[in-house]
Order: structure tokens, then C-alpha cells, then sequence
């Protein structure tokens, strides 16, 4: 069977059909294989609830500093829940202590980097149900 590949298929639906869609994709991965682009992160939430038990790999393109169209494996930011931002921002931390002596601009931009994106964390935390 031939893949499906699909760009933003709920750009212009409200979130019940975008639910609908969702199951309609899943239901078809265990026939084929589903490529989704999207810029709907509520969306792919969607999708990624509805694969539990269904291998899924989930790329994020994003602009780094000024290069565009860089590939990483994983959820973007805004749709990582709390605790993974957290371990995420611990891990970097420690990467960047050793900056701290070598090269201090550096290390400043990137403890900054970090600090917006803590900033970013406590209000969603602010927003979750544990």
C-alpha cells in the first residue's frame, strides 16, 4: 500500500473534526504509513494520545539562532509537558556550567535562553492538572 502524506489537514477545522481526523489517521498507520506536517500543536497532541501502543516518530523543524529547517527528534517545546521541560532544562544547565569560566558571552546568551524558557515552564505549570 502506498503512504499517505498529508500537510496541516486541519487548518481550517474546528478541534472536533480535528479529533476525527486523528482517529481516522491512526486507524489507517496499521495499514500503511501515515506522514503528517503540521503547525497544529493541539492536533498532534491528538494524534500522539491515539498512538499509545503504535510506534510514532514525531520531528520538529525549527530555526536555530539563524539557521532555518533544522530536524530534531521529538515534541517541540510548547507540547512537552512539564516535567520533560524540566529534565530538559537540568540536562542543559549542566552542559552549560563548564561555559561559565571558558567563554562568559556565551554562557550568558545561553543561560538566558534558559531562563525564558524556565519563565515558560512555571506558566505552564500554572496552567496543568497534576
Amino acid at each position: 500500500m502506498s503512504p499517505i502524506l498529508l500537510d496541516d489537514p486541519v487548518s481550517s477545522l474546528d478541534h472536533d473534526y480535528s479529533r476525527k481526523i486523528a482517529d481516522r489517521l491512526v486507524a489507517e498507520v496499521k495499514q500503511r504509513q501515515v506522514i503528517v506536517f503540521t503547525h497544529n500543536i493541539a492536533f498532534l497532541v491528538e494524534i500522539e494520545k491515539r498512538c499509545a501502543g503504535i510506534p510514532l516518530m514525531v520531528q520538529t523543524v525549527k530555526r536555530f539562532d539563524r539557521t532555518p529547517g533544522k530536524c530534531i527528534e521529538g515534541l517541540p517545546w510548547e507540547a512537552l509537558p512539564v516535567k520533560e521541560r524540566l529534565n530538559f532544562l537540568d540536562k542543559r544547565i549542566n552542559e552549560i556550567a563548564a561555559d561559565q569560566k571558558v567563554d562568559e558571552q556565551k554562557y550568558n546568551k545561553e543561560a538566558a535562553n534558559i531562563y525564558n524558557l524556565l519563565r515558560e515552564t512555571g506558566r505552564r505549570l500554572s496552567n496543568e492538572n497534576y
